[in-house]
């Protein structure tokens, strides 16, 4: 499976996903997480765009593990028992300075009553097969971000991050 792919996105921009951690920056401002709650995937309902990935921006001083499992509870309640960078993608923008998402593996252990104050209106649980060109869903899961990564993640047995325990980063 090719591990690094170039396209463009609905608003016409240059992106690159990647899987290959050796193409990986050490500085991305954004996260995306694709969580997973048994066998599903957990995707939030943001109040503007529809149904999407959790994700944002990284904060001043914070990690990319704090910053994606931030995201996932204030977009989803989500708590997470593990979380494993899998991917890397850059938009790029005529005239701007490229912006440069990790993309995260997360699993779920529970869900908490959705924190008051932010974007969303809670979650929504999916099989992996789920079809998001409907008009419920983001413009942001219908370029090949989503759908590459999901390839990916079904192309792997991830059954030893999630299942047994062995999280190379575990969210206390």
């Amino acid at each position: 499976m090719t591990s690094t792919y170039q396209f463009k996105d609905l608003a016409g921009n240059d992106i690159e996903l990647t899987f290959d951690p050796g193409q990986f920056s050490a500085t991305p401002r954004h996260v995306l997480i694709f969580p997973l709650y048994r066998d599903q995937i957990v995707m939030t309902e943001h109040h503007d765009r529809g149904i999407e990935l959790p994700g944002g921006k990284v904060e001043q001083n914070e990690s990319l593990i704090s910053a994606a499992s931030r995201e996932m509870w204030e977009e989803t309640g989500a708590v997470l028992d593990g979380l494993l960078r899998i991917g890397e993608y850059r938009i790029c923008a005529e005239h701007e300075e490229p912006l440069i998402k990790a993309v995260f593996l997360g699993y779920v252990h529970h869900f908490e009553p959705l924190p008051q104050g932010y974007e969303t209106r809670g979650y929504h649980l999916f099989p992996l097969s789920v079809d998001v060109e409907g008009p419920a869903f983001s413009p942001f899961v219908k370029d090949p971000v989503f759908e590459y990564t999901r390839s990916y993640v079904v192309s792997k047995d991830w059954r030893y991050f999630y299942e047994v325990g062995n999280y190379p980063e575990k969210h206390a």
